[in-house]
């Protein structure tokens, strides 16, 4: 996992785009798009991503920072190794997941 900074503004995911990392929002705010309209606003604490990761799909909304941010980075590999291997983890990932359909 990587820890990143990132300014207001900043696209985080882009619907449409391949899956490559899970997040977690630790400081900061987002906004959650799909087709140009808000769906959404993350605060700090939000996990966004799963859903991409989980069926082997495209982004399904885009998700962009309000405020200045931390973000959690989980690259896809360790995101797959903590849903075979944790289970906490995989059904509060599989829970959101199906919670955004």
């Amino acid at each position: 996992m990587e820890i990143e900074d990132v300014p207001a503004g900043t696209v985080v995911v882009r619907q449409g785009d391949h899956a490559h990392a899970f997040f977690t929002l630790l400081e900061g705010a987002a906004i959650v798009e799909r087709d140009g309209q808000p769906i959404a606003c993350l605060g700090p604490g939000a996990e966004f991503g799963e859903l991409a990761l989980l069926t082997y799909t495209r982004r399904t909304a885009t998700v962009t920072t309000t405020t200045a941010a931390r973000i959690a980075i989980v690259p896809v590999e360790e995101f797959r190794r903590l849903v075979d291997t944790d289970r906490s983890f995989s059904r509060r990932a599989f829970a959101a997941a199906a919670s955004r359909r």
